[in-house]
């Protein structure tokens, strides 16, 4: 996954449009040069100072597992009472696994109850 986000960043910071930015993405799965991560592939998000997102915000510390594009109730994900969350609304054909985690990096406690 690295090696398609530092391709993005280099397109944001040579002033790329959006849309061209999507385009060439778009390009770039369909020629294979952006694929699915390893198995095994993880992320953590775990600092006060996080944002996930501009239409999420400032979000809890969290652990994500990417995993190729799955099903993600296969996984236990996004069913009632399941403590993880799943997103495979990427071009890239991926899923990505978010399990909410009760402590920040500094050690402070996370309120994760109410999600």
């Amino acid at each position: 996954m690295l090696p398609a986000y530092l391709k993005r960043t280099e397109w944001v910071l040579a002033g790329l449009s959006r849309s061209e930015m999507l385009s060439r993405t778009k390009a770039a799965v369909s020629a294979h040069e952006f694929g699915p991560p390893e198995l095994g592939s993880m992320v953590y998000m775990m600092s006060k100072d996080t944002y996930l997102a501009d239409d999420v915000g400032h979000w809890y510390p969290h652990l994500m597992f990417l995993l190729p594009r799955t099903s993600a109730q296969e996984w236990g994900a996004d069913l009632k009472g399941s403590p993880v969350f799943s997103d495979s609304t990427f071009l890239e054909p991926l899923t990505i696994f978010f399990v909410p985690v009760t402590r920040w990096s500094d050690g402070t406690l996370a309120d994760v109850s109410s999600h």
